[in-house]
């Protein structure tokens, strides 16, 4: 009897393993990104199944509250770019490298910079 529990409770492990709804292995889903440096920011990114994402943060600034457009993608290495864009003009850049779980990276905009993190929801 034992014996019979264990081969069901094995079988039972490699079907949730092979399972990709517990499984981590591709760069598309919800992602969390903290952001350090001249701003600091922390917020949830979907990035779609084509690999891309946009987003839309309000930041301080000298001049008050902005509203920036963050408009990217990620290749299947896992690099990450993306444009800044204030007032539908390019304003900077964001880039940096992630895997399926985790992911770090720098941004810089006009007199602005810092660095990124990102883990996986």
């Amino acid at each position: 009897m034992k014996v019979k529990v264990l081969k069901i409770f094995v079988v039972i492990l490699i079907l949730l393993g092979g399972c990709s709804l517990f499984q981590k292995d591709s760069f598309d889903g919800v992602w969390h990104f903290e952001f350090s440096g001249d701003v600091a920011d922390s917020f949830d990114v979907t990035v779609n199944p084509d690999l891309t994402f946009e987003f839309t943060r309000n930041v301080n600034s000298d001049m008050g509250e902005v509203s920036v457009i963050f408009s990217g993608k990620v290749n299947q290495e896992g690099n990450l770019d993306a444009d800044i864009f204030v007032s539908g003009s390019k304003i900077g850049r964001m880039n940096g490298t992630i895997n399926y779980e985790t992911g770090e990276g720098k941004w810089y905009g006009s007199s602005y910079s810092g660095s990124w993190k990102a883990v996986k929801r």
